[in-house]
């Protein structure tokens, strides 16, 4: 992956986190600005790679769009456009692994907070911060 769309994501990903922590919500200009810029940057670099990611996000939105239908209130809107986001800015094989090891932390997390009695059942938690950690942890593991 291009290092600037990785510094971008990164710091995206940081403020995002930061507004879902404090004001249960991700702002739709911080989106929009990394997707125009995942897009400058895959026109000047790698044109072919955009459009895997861009077809990569059109799937993502139709399935998001139906398990956001599915349980309505259940997960927030900020948490798929996350998740879109990291499907536009990484690819496919970085995107499943980011998934796959936010949901492990989250299983974690729960099962810990359940356990100890600081969450119930019904308590809500901010995803962002998870799907935060474990995009830099994919990408430890992919510069491994």
């Amino acid at each position: 992956m291009n290092e600037m769309i990785t510094y971008g994501l990164l710091i995206s990903m940081f403020v995002a986190t930061y507004y879902d922590l404090r004001y249960n919500r991700v702002p739709n200009s911080l989106i929009a600005i990394l997707i125009l810029f995942r897009i400058v940057m895959g026109i000047f670099n790698d044109y072919r790679q955009l459009m895997i990611s861009a077809l990569l996000t059109v799937v993502v939105i139709i399935i998001s769009l139906i398990i956001y239908y599915a349980f309505k209130e259940k997960i927030g809107a900020g948490d798929f456009k996350i998740v879109i986001m990291l499907a536009f800015c990484l690819n496919i094989f970085a995107f499943f692994n980011t998934i796959i090891i936010t949901m492990c932390i989250i299983l974690i997390f729960c099962i810990f907070t359940l356990l100890s009695k600081r969450l119930t059942r019904k308590s809500t938690i901010p995803l962002v911060p998870f799907f935060t950690i474990a995009t830099i942890t994919q990408m430890i593991i992919q510069n491994f």
